[in-house]
Order: structure tokens, then C-alpha cells, then sequence
């Protein structure tokens, strides 16, 4: 039960964690092309 749950909530965070960076990623990429505008 508990074991079961960590891996799912490790899951949850990872996949959480690369939404993160492709907003990051995006956000970065929004401010180079106004720069360059």
C-alpha cells in the first residue's frame, strides 16, 4: 500500500517537474523572440 503510493507520488512529481521546465522552456523562448521583435 505505502510502497505503492511513493511510486505514485514520485510519478506525479516527475511528471510535475517536466511541465515545470517546458514552461520554463517556453517562457525563455516568449522573451528571446519579443527581444528580437
Amino acid at each position: 500500500m505505502l510502497r505503492s503510493f511513493l511510486s505514485f507520488y514520485r510519478s506525479l512529481f516527475h511528471s510535475n517537474t517536466l511541465i515545470y521546465q517546458a514552461k520554463e522552456l517556453i517562457n525563455h523562448y516568449a522573451e528571446n523572440e519579443s527581444k528580437t521583435i
